[in-house]
């Protein structure tokens, strides 16, 4: 996953994702792969998720924000749908910026601080392992698909008494 790591897009992980299931995974079903891949790489955002609410954090931290654990799981569902309108880019945190701090309530001669530190921490590393977590979740997800495909649709039939 270098090319992953360095360009930290989700929309590059669905030909390699898929290429390196159907090297590692052969036993997959094609329909179940190509599904499963194409839209775990748009649907996926358990790293965009967990990196906003960490980022979050680490920024009210360091201003001295304090924030409540019930204001962080309400920028759950904000993040949740700016992440499905901006997917598969890189540097797609710098998106939920203002809209979070607008949930937050950030004081006005805060704000400017808060998106500065936000928008300057979450460049690197963090877009990296968001990306990561992100594509690499699709994987774990095809194959537990594909087995439950094959346990509910694919289950033989009990023979037929005379």
């Amino acid at each position: 996953y270098p090319l992953l790591w360095s360009t930290s897009s989700e929309s590059l992980a669905t030909p390699l994702n898929l290429y390196i299931l159907t090297k590692h995974a052969p036993w997959v079903r094609p329909t179940v792969r190509r599904i499963v891949i194409g839209a775990g790489s748009v649907l996926c955002t358990n790293g965009t998720l967990i990196n906003v609410i960490i980022m979050v954090a680490l920024v009210s931290s360091i201003i001295g924000l304090e924030i409540s654990l019930l204001e962080l799981l309400l920028i759950i569902p904000v993040a949740f749908l700016i992440s499905f309108g901006i997917p598969g880019i890189p540097g797609e945190l710098i998106l939920f910026a203002g809209p979070i701090s607008l949930v937050l309530g950030v004081p006005p001669e805060l704000t400017p601080l808060f998106l500065a530190l936000y928008l300057g921490l979450q460049i690197g590393l963090p877009d990296s392992f968001r990306t990561g977590a992100n594509t690499t979740n699709n994987y774990v997800y095809c194959v537990l698909l594909n087995e439950t495909y094959k346990k509910r649709f694919m289950a033989e039939e009990p023979p037929v008494e005379d």
